[in-house]
């Protein structure tokens, strides 16, 4: 399954409602001190 975030925090570049979709970024947010920042969505067509 593929996942998106939302930005529910803003941080850094991203303000609340921001979409990050690229797998690289999303991998990065998540292992970083960010990621109690976002919610994890499932990519539209999925599932």
């Amino acid at each position: 399954m593929t996942v998106h975030l939302v930005v529910v925090r803003a941080f850094g570049p991203y303000v609340k409602g921001d979409v990050v979709t690229a797998p690289a970024e999303v991998a990065e947010i998540l292992a970083g001190e960010h990621a109690g920042h976002v919610v994890r969505v499932r990519a539209n067509g999925e599932g």
